[in-house]
Order: C-alpha cells, then structure tokens, then sequence
C-alpha cells in the first residue's frame, strides 16, 4: 500500500508518553526512562509496519529520551551536591499537554451538555433521550487493539498470507457504506477471520482517514469498554485525495 497516514494529524510525540505513563501507571514526577524509551520505541516501531507516517518530532522525541537516560547512568561529580533530575523538563512538557489535554476535554463535554439545553418553548419531541457518558479514544488505543488483533490473526493462520494490492479509497467507501446500513459498528467486528492481513490493515487506514476528515467519530461509552464507531455526517471524503508515495 502506498497511502500513509500523518501521525501528527492525531496526536503528538507527548500524547504518546502520556498514554505509556497512563497504561502503566507510572507516576509523572519519577518516570522510568529507560522503560519508557523501550516501549515508545516499540510503538514507533508498530507505526512503521501500519503504515502510518511518522514525522520528525517523533523521532526527536526519540532523541531526547536517549539524552536523559544518557544523563541518568552518569556518575554524579559530587555526591554531596544535589543535582538537577534530567527529567524536570519533560515532566514539565508533559504537565502542560496534561492540563490541555484535560480542559480540551472539558470544553467538549461542555458543548455537548449545552446542546441538550433548550429555551423556554421547547417540547418533548426535542429531547433526544437521556445522556450518555462516554470517554474518547486515542489514536493509541486503535493501534494498540488492531496490534493485538494482527497477533491472533497470525497466531490463527501459520502460513503467509498472499500479497495483494489494496485500495485504500474501497476501504474508505466500505466503511461509509457499513455505517449507512448500521448506524454504530464495534471496532473489532470490521475485521472479519476471512479477509486477508493486508485487508486489515487497509481498513485500519481507511478507518483512520476518516477519523481525521470528522466523517467517522470512535468512542467508548465505558472504560475499557468495546470501541464503537459511528458516521458523523453524510459529507463524504474528497475524491480528489491525493495518495503519498
């Protein structure tokens, strides 16, 4: 497949700390880099074989973690001098993108309860029925569950599966289409055991295309709850898109 998705269009090098920090409950204030920098490059890595582009400040980020374990195994000069911890700075970075992350989040829910909010006038057929609590999902989590399922795909068929080209642009339309006959689809339940791994993936990319045009919105209505899907709008995605080589 030659289309990729920007990394950057979804989330940041940051973000992508803040999920490791989140998964496995490390506390901000003493992270363990070396940890850290191993499973982030794990992720980068997964992101390479989906296909999915990964811009420069990732790999920055990948730097920096480097410079601060590097700065941790050093000796310390003077045992009793107390020293600079390498890792204030980005504790600080992620603190910031934390609180932005969190008042983004309040805003939205904000504007979603203010929707539900009629003046005087209004009659019962307005309601839509009683709110719902639901939780975003992170470009992460996607990638994370598709991961998991390419694993037990492999697991469930030993022998190499045939190379095939695939139309990213069919994967988009189908997706559109599903969701034209089914108003909300479970994530997993796009990935079907007779479609071929390269399949999969197209429609992983597909999905995450129209995630980004706002065609396609994915949330949780639970925590670690089943990732649901549902069309936004009937705008469709522009035909003259052009593939990245």
């Amino acid at each position: 497949m030659t289309y990729k998705v920007s990394l950057d269009q979804f989330e940041g090098p940051l973000d992508l700390l803040l999920h490791l920090i989140k998964k496995d409950k490390i506390d901000i204030y003493d992270i363990p880099i070396s940890r850290l920098l191993d499973q982030y490059l794990e992720y980068i890595s997964l992101m390479k074989i989906l296909d999915i582009d990964v811009t420069a400040e990732f790999l920055v980020m990948i730097a920096t973690l480097m410079l601060i374990k590097s700065k941790m195994l050093l000796p310390k000069i003077d045992e009793e001098q107390e020293e600079e911890d390498p890792r204030t700075d980005l504790v600080e970075q992620l603190k910031g993108r934390q609180v932005y992350k969190e008042l983004r989040a309040f805003l939205e829910q904000q504007e979603k309860d203010q929707r539900g909010v009629f003046s005087r006038g209004y009659n019962d057929s307005m309601l839509l029925g009683e709110k719902e609590q639901i939780y975003s999902v992170s470009l992460f989590d996607m990638v994370e569950l598709f991961d998991a399922l390419l694993k037990k795909k492999k697991r469930l068929e030993p022998y190499s599966l045939p190379s095939e080209e695939i139309s990213i642009e069919i994967c988009m339309e189908g997706l559109l289409s599903k969701l034209d006959n089914q108003k909300e689809y479970v994530f997993e339940s796009l990935f079907t055991k007779s479609d071929t791994g390269e399949y999969w993936v197209g429609m992983f990319l597909g999905l995450l295309e129209l995630v980004r045009l706002k065609n396609i919105k994915i949330v949780q209505q639970k925590i670690f709850g089943p990732i649901v899907l549902s069309k936004i709008n009937e705008k469709c995605f522009d035909q003259n898109l052009v593939l990245n080589k």
